[in-house]
């Protein structure tokens, strides 16, 4: 009869070319080794793990993708855990990469499981979906900054009426060209080049977006909320995925950094501004967003919470994000139903119906 293999508790530190190991057998004994992160490494790496092995490594790329190659090989993953939260390997004197390795076997092997700070592993489908929005975001960024850098050239030369709209669209800049005379019109050129080839990248991009916006269901779900656009609703499900990931809307708001920062001592509790961890392009377009619902016609219950909330005191600034995450929380919630989005009234709480009631009479 064959005697089943124990499985060993494994951490991995990695680095940019290579990685460091170092593993702990059931006896407690260490052992370890070095290794490359090429293609060649990481095979001779998955011929000496075990399926049963516990394995830790801290969330990278790379990280990502020997989780997908190990389970391919042995049906088991990785525990991918977060670094933000592994606080006994950043809080030490002694910090090198075998003992990072080392502290990382330690933490699977004391701690249970359901208190791994684990990371959850995207899809390839999520993958390809965060590739786009973060390259749309970059080429979008380096967009404005040509363009700025191009209504520059205008001030520098005493054409101080141009302004930045004005040079946004391929027929304007061509139009205002002629102002412009000697170096600073070579300049311009070059610039006016650089914009066409961003503005075809964007084009591009922005397809790939709207496709998904007609064949992904998760897409269509979440767009369903007013002031919600292709660009939002494609950032959000990139970015939050399958709705199983989280227990409730809190852990939703938590992950997105919407939730305030506390400070608790004996009996007092103070709240703070919003963590802002997370994505923090897909927070800035969720506030975006609140923007646009709050000014629509059809901006529901969200529209009249933003209102009341400024009526009793709280800023223009702070009530957007207020509705920025609860309309994350809308967006879950009919990620998670695959339910159709009703309009609602919003309820105010006790005492406050007056004040609704007299911004409807000024409205």
């Amino acid at each position: 009869m064959e005697v089943a293999k124990e499985g060993r508790f494994v951490g991995i530190d990695m680095g940019k070319t290579g990685y460091v190991l170092r593993m702990i057998d059931r006896c407690g004994k260490i052992t370890g080794w070095e290794g490359k992160t090429n293609p060649e490494g990481r095979k001779e790496l998955y011929r000496r793990l075990r399926a049963e092995d516990k394995i830790a490594i801290e969330a990278c790329n790379l990280a990502f993708i020997m989780n997908r190659e190990f389970k391919e090989r042995t049906g088991t993953e990785f525990y991918i855990l977060n670094p933000g939260k592994l606080y006994q390997i950043y809080m030490t004197d002694k910090k090198t990469d075998k003992e990072d390795a080392l502290k990382l076997a330690k933490e699977i092997r004391d701690k249970p499981e359901a208190d791994l700070p684990r990371v959850f592993a995207p899809t390839e489908e999520m993958k390809e979906m965060r590739k786009v929005i973060s390259e749309y975001r970059e080429i979008v960024r380096l967009h404005t900054q040509r363009v700025n850098r191009l209504h520059t050239v205008y001030e520098h030369c005493g054409i101080t009426d141009m302004k930045r709209s004005d040079l946004k669209t391929r027929t304007n800049r061509e139009k205002n060209l002629g102002l412009l005379s000697g170096y600073e019109r070579e300049e311009a050129e070059r610039l006016m080049q650089v914009i066409d080839l961003l503005e075809t990248q964007k084009d591009e991009l922005e397809k790939k977006i709207k496709d998904a916006e007609h064949s992904n269901k998760k897409v269509q779900a979440v767009e369903q909320v007013p002031g919600v656009g292709k660009i939002t609703a494609y950032a959000f499900v990139a970015s939050v995925g399958s709705a199983e990931r989280f227990g409730n809307m809190t852990q939703v708001s938590s992950f997105l950094g919407f939730v305030p920062r506390i400070d608790c001592s004996s009996q007092t509790v103070r709240y703070g501004h919003i963590t802002k961890k997370g994505n923090g392009y897909l927070r800035g377009l969720l506030v975006q967003a609140a923007w646009v619902l709050v000014r629509c016609r059809n901006g529901g219950a969200l529209k009249e919470k933003y209102h009341d909330l400024v009526l009793h005191g709280l800023s223009k600034k702070k009530a957007i994000v207020a509705v920025a995450r609860k309309m994350a929380g809308l967006m879950y919630t009919l990620l998670k139903n695959g339910s159709k989005y009703e309009p609602r009234k919003f309820v105010a709480p006790l005492g406050r119906t007056d004040r609704l009631a007299q911004l409807a009479v000024a409205g």
